[in-house]
């Protein structure tokens, strides 16, 4: 079973600043996301609800904050490729499903004024629903959120990829 861990709070201070002020992706990077991670731009599916999408998508441009998620979430074998923000309103939900098309996601709770959204990740429900928890966890797990009942869920979604090792 997978245990939350908590970011300090001068870090978790900072990652919002950061994301506070950062670029968003261009039309560009979002044609990118679209091709490659379709379910990541398209929340209004038949896997994850999101009513209104209140998604924020940044661009790996952020050089601070991309730097700084790398090496707080990722590791010399990862390769940080995205990362968004997003946001569960009420009555927004995700089906069990895997990020096929990533090798680690990493999850940092941005909110806790909510009830419901409870994470659950290979049919467990992690207790995941305070400000700064994150979660790393193999993307090839079957991972949903429950419907939120009150407030917003919001948290960063950060997808990463296998280094290509060099011969």
């Amino acid at each position: 079973m997978i245990t939350p861990n908590s970011v300090d709070k001068n870090i978790f201070n900072l990652i919002l600043s950061l994301l506070e002020n950062a670029e968003k992706r261009n039309n560009d990077e979002l044609k990118y996301m679209n091709e490659i991670h379709n379910r990541v731009v398209d929340t209004n599916n038949n896997i994850i609800r999101i009513h209104d999408n209140k998604s924020v998508h940044y661009s790996n441009k952020n050089t601070v904050l991309y730097n700084k998620l790398q090496e707080l979430f990722g590791n010399s074998d990862l390769m940080l490729d995205c990362f968004y923000k997003l946001k569960y309103n009420i009555g927004d939900y995700s089906h069990p499903h895997t990020d096929s098309y990533s090798d680690q996601t990493s999850l940092l709770m941005l909110s806790d004024n909510f009830t419901g959204g409870d994470f659950t990740l290979d049919s467990k429900q992690v207790n995941f629903n305070k400000k700064s928890m994150f979660v790393n966890f193999d993307s090839t797990k079957k991972h949903s959120v429950s419907e939120v009942l009150t407030g917003h869920r919001v948290v960063l979604v950060m997808l990463f990829q296998k280094k290509i090792k060099k011969a």
